[in-house]
C-alpha cells in the first residue's frame, strides 16, 4: 500500500504552509485524497506536483498558467526514473523525522 502523507508532513518536507496547500486543494492545482474524517492524504504523486509548482513559481509562472498549461495529473506523463528519485528523497526524508 502506498505512503500517504499528512498535510502537516507535507507543509514540513516541502516548506509550503498548509493555508497554501489548503489553497491549491481549493482551486484545484493539487487534489489530495480524503479519509472518511476528510483529512487531506497526500500521495507521492502530489509531492511531485507541488514540487514542479515550486519550481514553476520560482521561474515566474502563475498559478493560473499552471493550472491552464499544466496537466498535473496526467501521470501517465511522469517519467518512472523521475518518480523513483523524488520518492527515494520522500523516503529519506520521512527517515530523517
Amino acid at each position: 500500500m502506498e505512503k500517504l502523507y499528512s498535510i502537516q508532513e507535507v507543509s514540513r518536507m516541502l516548506g509550503i504552509p498548509k493555508d497554501t496547500l489548503r489553497y491549491y486543494d481549493r482551486i484545484g492545482i493539487v487534489s489530495p485524497s480524503r479519509e472518511d474524517n476528510r483529512y487531506r492524504r497526500y500521495s507521492k504523486n502530489d509531492l511531485i506536483d507541488l514540487m514542479n509548482i515550486q519550481i514553476m513559481q520560482y521561474a515566474d509562472f502563475s498559478l493560473e498558467e499552471m493550472r491552464g498549461k499544466f496537466g498535473f495529473h496526467r501521470k501517465e506523463n511522469v517519467d518512472p526514473a523521475y518518480c523513483q528519485e523524488v520518492a527515494e528523497f520522500l523516503d529519506a526524508k520521512n527517515a530523517e523525522t
